[in-house]
């Protein structure tokens, strides 16, 4: 997607690897490795530019389109056992994800949390330079290869959730955007599979995270605390985000709050 951003890669280029990619999710089951290509497909699209996203409204369309369906097809049973709140629905990080896919689209694909560097355009052409991208992957050889992809849940929304503000503006704060939290959440979860053997060091970049808004301490906490509720095991002993939530708690005093 970033070489789609810089042009360097042709946004028509750029959406046959994703349908590709897609195409690694037909006719398997979630717990057959279904979920993989699906994900790892979508996935990509939040970090598109709006300019590369104006090339490619039909693409992103079709992608979600093609998607769609195998999502829907999933029927997660299994999903109540994993709620915090009785009365609370919790999607997993795919059906928040298609959600706030719907939400970029609505807000004409802008987005406060991904950071698009200045001077470059994306381009419908690959440049002449640019070797062709293909995947030698079906899904066939993903199934006899036996993936096995655990989604995790979204974090569960006990400390930011807001009274909204009133028509004006005033009052209680704005609530994240879905596609901003989706992402941040993105970036939590990455920077601590990046920096999980140093908890002061993960925390360190934890608080380094560029999203700029008034819940990104509750999402930051929501996210870590749903990780270590995670059943049925933690990917990390649960000890380890004890210690990450102390330690960003030591370095940024608003935390505590």
């Amino acid at each position: 997607v970033f070489l789609g951003n810089t042009g360097l890669l042709g946004i028509g280029n750029l959406f046959q690897l994703l349908q590709s990619v897609l195409a690694l999710s037909e006719g398997l089951k979630p717990s057959k490795g279904g979920d993989f290509g699906v994900f790892l497909a979508c996935a990509q699209l939040p970090f598109m530019s709006p300019a590369a996203y104006k090339q490619g409204k039909a693409e992103v369309e079709r992608l979600i389109a093609a998607a769609t369906p195998i999502i829907s097809s999933r029927g997660p049973h299994w999903k109540p056992l994993f709620r915090i709140n009785t009365d609370q629905e919790l999607p997993d990080r795919l059906e928040a994800l298609m959600s706030a896919l719907q939400s970029l689209i609505k807000a004409d694909w802008a987005s406060e949390a991904v950071l698009h560097v200045p001077g470059f355009e994306a381009a419908a052409e690959s440049k002449p330079d640019m070797p062709d991208l293909s995947l030698d992957v079906t899904a066939e050889e993903v199934k006899k290869g036996r993936i096995r992809f655990q989604i995790p849940l979204v974090s569960n929304s006990l400390v930011s959730l807001l009274e909204p503000a009133d028509d004006e503006g005033e009052g209680a704060e704005q609530p994240m955007s879905e596609q901003d939290r989706w992402v941040l959440e993105d970036y939590i979860l990455l920077t601590i599979d990046m920096f999980s053997r140093d908890v002061e060091e993960c925390s360190k970049q934890l608080l380094r995270i560029p999203v700029l808004h008034s819940q990104f301490e509750a999402v930051a906490v929501e996210t870590i605390l749903c990780q270590m509720l995670r059943l049925p095991t933690p990917p990390l002993l649960p000890l380890f985000y004890f210690r990450l939530l102390e330690s960003v708690a030591e370095k940024q005093n608003s935390m505590k709050k």
